[in-house]
């Protein structure tokens, strides 16, 4: 009362379950959290490339795209130059193939490594890393992380993240997933552009709060 408050909390950090973190007997952050996400669903622009989308739509937009198709095929039938054809072959993969053909929807964590670097009275600093692989075993990207819990209960996270391409010319993103209890969801507090970055893309960062 009118005291320092002192919680009890207790931090997993690394292992195959990521981070997992509860204060004073409660869970905050779930088993997964801060995992490495590169991936999100396809827009409609995603699944569009060059001239051969025209004629060749992404499967999930066919259905939306019959005048797209007869576009395309009655302009195929008109370019009797193999050239033109291939030069429009050449273009014809788009974003979501690519994220596809390397895999990103399905990475799965590989050679997990954790290590204490820092122990003492002020803080306990913990390094970890992680290769991504895709299904056929190529290496996609690598993270690695530091985490410092300091005297104060304070949590710090330092992030860096390689990604590995072979056929995106772009990414779906890069960023971190959290699993956050249901009972510990209600409020949150962030530095950042907020969550309508497409916006607000001009404007500097700001704390953002959300209820």
């Amino acid at each position: 009362e009118g005291g320092d408050a002192c919680l009890p909390f207790e931090l997993r950090v690394g292992g195959e379950g990521g981070l997992r973190l509860s204060v004073g007997g409660k869970p905050l952050l779930l088993d997964g959290s801060g995992e490495l996400n590169v991936w999100r669903a396809p827009t409609d622009n995603d699944q569009g490339s060059t001239l051969r989308t025209i004629a060749l739509p992404h499967a999930a937009t066919l259905a939306a795209s019959v005048w797209w198709i007869r576009l395309g095929l009655s302009f195929l039938r008109a370019v009797p130059y193999l050239w033109l054809r291939r030069l429009i072959d050449s273009g014809s993969v788009s974003y979501a193939d690519a994220w596809e053909a390397d895999g990103l929807p399905r990475l799965s964590a590989a050679r997990r490594r954790t290590r204490i670097t820092l122990a003492d009275s002020e803080r306990v600093e913990v390094r970890t890393s992680a290769d991504w692989r895709a299904p056929g075993g190529a290496t996609r990207a690598r993270h690695r992380r530091t985490a410092t819990v300091l005297r104060s209960g304070a949590l710090l996270l330092e992030d860096e993240a390689e990604v590995l391409p072979a056929a995106s010319r772009s990414l779906p993103r890069v960023g971190l997933s959290f699993r956050v209890a249901a009972a510990a969801a209600q409020h949150a507090t962030w530095c950042g552009r907020g969550y309508s970055c497409e916006r607000r893309l001009f404007t500097p960062h700001a704390v953002n709060r959300h209820a």
